[in-house]
């Protein structure tokens, strides 16, 4: 895969998500058997640690019309956010508005300046893929293994395009 460039900046090494952070994440989430409990504790912290991006995933969910979407994006969601907050808690910055509009503005215009520029098929989420390998692997995995059963992954990829720009974006070196 080749990658052009375009309006996003790569990845600082020192804000990459480590796989062991996403492994973790994923084992204590799934330790109980049952995701609901420990989804909505996270949740919950998440709106008292993160409260813009708290509101911006509870915006982004209530647009999904099917159930499976907005768990599967509920599911995604924390887990971007507990796979951050799991590497880099002590250097991860509280996110405003701003900065999720920020994310959405880049991603806008980098995908703008890639359909402009770039021969083949070279997207945003392969430049984040660069960068943030364990954790879009991840991303994208349960998105194929969804996308059969639940039509509307679209919009929760590009969702979770713009958390993990912010969080990336919210990480101290």
């Amino acid at each position: 895969m080749m990658i052009q460039p375009g309006a996003l900046s790569p990845v600082p090494s020192y804000a990459a998500v480590p796989a062991q952070a996403v492994a973790a994440v994923l084992q204590r989430l799934t330790a109980v058997g049952s995701l609901q409990q420990p989804l909505d504790v996270a949740f919950r912290r998440l709106e008292s640690e993160q409260p813009e991006l708290a509101g911006f995933i509870a915006g982004e969910l209530s647009e999904l019309e099917q159930a499976e979407a907005q768990a599967l994006g509920y599911f995604l969601f924390l887990l971007v956010f507990l796979a951050f907050d799991e590497a880099f808690r002590p250097r991860l910055r509280q996110l405003e508005g701003e900065d999720l509009d920020r994310a959405l503005e880049l991603l806008v215009a980098d995908g703008e300046v890639r359909s402009q520029t770039c021969l083949a098929g070279s997207y945003s989420e392969d430049m984040l893929a660069v960068g943030q390998p364990a954790l879009m692997d991840t991303i994208r995995g349960e998105i194929k293994a969804a996308a059969e059963r639940v039509p509307e992954v679209d919009p929760i990829l590009q969702a979770l395009l713009v958390q993990v720009v912010a969080l990336t974006s919210a990480v101290a070196p």
